[in-house]
């Protein structure tokens, strides 16, 4: 069989907690447009109660905690109880104080010492509703009571099993006890899964029941959802849980103490203790004020807990509007500035806030001389325009923040004389022409694109297209006349000569070729190269003399281009083979 063992089981890093004690001011009054105003607020928090008595609610089904990882009371024996299980938080129920619990396997938690743990020990027989004086097992937390079977190995194997664990961080730290996936005694196929727990603190007591099918042919399917005291005579059980035969999936339960409230709320203004009570009002005597709400429990440990805010007065929870841009070539456009005001409401009711817009900073901060039709104000660009936002059951505004105007010239034409002169080998990337994104296209037409790595080739034009459109011209309609007015057409020529080395001075025969040229001069050539009339290098051979001969024999017909280099600079000459 295997042991139950008796280590306590903490979840790692402490990070699981269905319950939070940090309470949360809302200011439940109007704001406060001037100093000395007065206003309500509201602490949202978890109060505590004496564990006298208590009442049972449905809460929805949402476990914080999974139903595995604990400590295990796996046992091949049947009906069995755990060893004394310490708790490292003292828990009050029915009006004591307790640091230790017994789990049963039957689904049943006691505060109460069982006189034995061994095989047998808990008891699964009863057919009593509670409370009862007799009844089999009293001081304890039913969740789901029944008779299930520990010793059944169904198909969920290890994961299968009674666990328990502690989880969370002081003041939220809760006990957790499963059952989960256990085999109902006498109907193996019908698989019980159920969580109990207990919260510090505020001593509260959940219930989760994931599955329960009753086994009808053992014990009548009994089983029990509740609580009960020492003595059987106090005990709190939800509607249709109370000892039968009932079915149930997906449910959730939480018992909460109800004796004399154990949790005292106080305030403090700026620093200052100011009331005590919840809700409370205040009046608040400075721009800028910070509330502070603390609230004290008295139950089993005592446990104090604070939370603060700031408070503006005529503040609201607005956010900030954004720039407006348009598409204009005069520096003026129209402008739709309620299209700013979903921005600056966020979350804010429109049927109970309006907002307001202004042409100076002093308007804005007088509400004065408010612009009268927002929706077509003509603004130019760089314009600052002021939003407040006005409180229609108040009064109050307030400025919500500014913005500014944008008004983009349409897209323009690349700048750059529309004819230019380049040497062989130069590209696309040489040309003179200025814009922000140029796209280069073969054709007027805008249809074939083109590298800007492109070699140049004489008497050729090309078309730069400005493709950058500023924001506010994102919405251009005219996108084809947009690109029309873009476009800059360059037409190149290629540079035949460059300094000195003049075409008086160079001779090329015979014009047109079969095959051999002769090149010459009164100067001195260093070298002799060929390119096609696209300008791509064919042919290069470097003489030092003054007079050089080529052979074109391999050469397809057509024109090709000779540049001659000598000391003095180049020539450049269109020479025709045959």
């Amino acid at each position: 069989m295997k042991k139950l063992y008796l280590s306590l089981c903490i979840m790692v890093g402490g990070i699981l907690s269905a319950q939070s004690l940090t309470p949360q001011i809302i200011q439940s009054g109007g704001p406060v447009c001037s100093t000395g105003g007065c206003t309500e607020f509201t602490l949202d928090y978890t109060p505590a109660h004496e564990t006298t008595s208590y009442t049972v609610s449905s809460i929805p089904y949402q476990p914080a905690f999974p139903f595995t990882g604990g400590v295990e009371l796996d046992a091949n024996t049947d009906d069995i109880w755990s060893s004394q299980f310490n708790i490292p938080f003292s828990f009050c129920f029915y009006g004591q104080t307790y640091a230790s619990i017994w789990v049963g396997s039957n689904g049943v938690v006691t505060f109460t010492q069982p006189s034995a743990t061994g095989p047998g020990s808990c008891p699964w027989n009863f057919d009593w509703e509670i409370p009862y004086s007799e009844f089999p097992i009293k001081n304890a937390i039913y969740g789901v009571y029944q008779d299930i079977n520990t010793a059944i190995t169904t198909q969920f194997g290890e994961a299968s099993n009674v666990n328990y664990f502690i989880s969370g961080m002081a003041p939220n730290r809760a006990v957790i006890i499963n059952y989960n996936q256990i085999a109902s005694f006498n109907c193996d196929e019908q698989l019980q899964t159920s969580q109990i727990v207990l919260h510090e603190t505020t001593n509260e007591i959940e219930v989760f029941v994931l599955s329960r099918t009753p086994c009808t042919t053992w014990n009548d399917g009994f089983g029990l959802i509740g609580i009960q005291n020492t003595s059987g005579d106090s005990a709190v059980v939800p509607e249709g849980r109370n000892s039968g035969a009932w079915t149930a999936t997906n449910e959730a339960w939480k018992f909460s103490p109800n004796g004399n409230l154990l949790s005292t709320v106080s305030w403090s203004l700026n620093g200052e203790t100011a009331a005590s009570g919840n809700p409370v009002t205040l009046c608040l005597d400075n721009p800028e004020n910070t509330i502070s709400a603390t609230v004290a429990y008295t139950g089993c440990v005592p446990v104090v807990v604070s939370q603060s805010i700031n408070v503006t007065l005529g503040s609201f929870a607005s956010a900030a509007p954004e720039d407006l841009y348009h598409c204009s070539d005069t520096g003026t456009a129209v402008f739709d500035l309620t299209a700013n005001t979903a921005n600056v409401l966020a979350m804010l009711d429109p049927m109970e806030y309006n907002v307001t817009y202004f042409t100076s900073l002093t308007d804005a901060e007088l509400f004065a001389n408010p612009i009268v039709n927002p929706s077509v104000f003509m603004g130019f660009g760089g314009q600052v325009i002021y939003a407040s936002i006005e409180s229609l059951t108040t009064g109050c505004y307030a400025i919500a923040g500014s913005f500014t105007l944008h008004v983009d010239i349409p897209p323009t034409a690349p700048v750059g004389a529309t004819a230019q002169d380049f040497t062989l080998g130069q590209t696309l990337a040489d040309l003179d022409v200025t814009g922000i994104e140029i796209q280069w296209y073969a054709d007027q037409e805008l249809t074939l694109p083109i590298s800007l790595y492109t070699l140049l080739e004489d008497g050729v034009t090309y078309y730069a297209l400005e493709t950058y459109v500023p924001p506010g011209c994102i919405d251009y309609t005219d996108r084809a006349a947009l690109n029309l007015n873009n476009v800059l057409a360059v037409t190149v020529h290629a540079v035949l000569s460059t300094s000195d080395f003049d075409s008086a001075s160079v001779r090329i025969y015979p014009n047109p070729a079969s095959g051999i040229i002769t090149v010459s001069s009164d100067r001195i050539i260093d070298a002799v190269s060929v390119y096609s009339i696209q300008g791509r290098l064919l042919l290069h051979k470097d003489f030092h003399t003054e007079s050089a001969v080529i052979d074109l024999t391999g050469f397809a017909s057509g024109t090709y281009l000779l540049k001659v280099s000598g000391q003095d600079g180049t020539q450049v000459a269109k020479v025709v083979k045959r």
